[in-house]
């Protein structure tokens, strides 16, 4: 007889809007018979617990120099928390909140960030906020797969502003001024040149875009506040001005890929 393979079950996406939409859903979930092998994805900020980065402004800044020269024993301990029985099925927190796996992280001296995320990689319940689903960034960075995954939106009448934030970005003037010096040291080395001068040109087209528009500004509803809106062809005519067009669009998507792989190659080497 020939037995047929037992299919693999989806893994599921539990998703919500805010962090303590979630902790509600494991509070519901701990009243059930249900208990997955789970995990919860938040941002840094939810799981810091290192003493000396947590006190500082700059978190981000203080945790990159850390992992880039190896200094982080909670970093180095993460398998010990997403190995921990305690938080898989059977052991007293099966079912846990952000808080609970920050303070076993502490007991362990364990990162709940990275922990967490090793945890996704087998859990068969994942719940995350809206934008670690809809934004192709952040699931690219958490290494979010979808495919044949169940995804469920809580109150998903919410989505849209989700969606509109995930599509939005705001820049401004010093900003710019900083990405445009940080591309033209790269650029010193002969390895970016090419990849990076397409953004250097739309950094510099955007610059002079941003002072032209800046003089046809007018007091809209507060007069301490000056703006613009610009309608759906506007926006349109000032991305080709900057040299964003339909024709060169995928070309400067491939750029900006290649240069986000050999950042990332450049950080491992590091």
């Amino acid at each position: 007889k020939k037995h047929k393979r037992m299919k693999k079950a989806p893994k599921i996406y539990y998703s919500s809007r805010t962090h303590s939409q979630i902790n509600q859903v494991v509070r519901e979930l701990r009243r059930t018979s249900y208990r997955p092998q789970m995990s919860i994805l938040a941002s840094r900020e939810h799981y810091y617990i290192h003493r000396v980065v947590s006190k500082k402004s700059n978190k981000n800044e203080e945790r990159k120099k850390l992992l880039e020269h190896r200094e982080c024993l909670h970093h180095r301990n993460m398998s010990k928390l997403s190995g921990c029985s305690d938080i898989k099925a059977g052991g007293p927190l099966e079912v846990w909140d952000i808080e609970e796996l920050v303070t076993k992280g502490k007991e362990l001296r364990a990162c709940p960030y990275f922990g967490s995320r090793e945890l996704a990689e087998t859990a068969e319940l994942i719940l995350c906020p809206y934008n670690y689903l809809v934004d192709p960034i952040i699931r690219r960075a958490m290494n979010i797969n979808l495919k044949g995954a169940v995804v469920i939106m809580d109150e998903a009448h919410n989505i849209e502003d989700t969606c509109r934030d995930s599509a939005s970005y705001q820049i401004d003037a010093l900003q710019l001024e900083e990405a445009k010096a940080a591309f033209e040291k790269v650029m010193l080395h002969p390895d970016f040149k090419e990849s990076h001068q397409p953004f250097l040109d739309i950094i510099t087209a955007l610059q002079r875009w941003l002072q032209n528009a800046c003089t046809h500004l007018s007091a809209q509803g507060s007069f301490e506040e000056e703006k613009n809106v610009w309608s759906g062809a506007g926006a349109v005519e000032m991305l080709q001005e900057i040299g964003i067009t339909p024709a060169n669009f995928e070309s400067v998507v491939t750029s900006f890929e290649t240069i986000t792989t050999k950042s990332a190659e450049a950080e491992e080497d590091d």
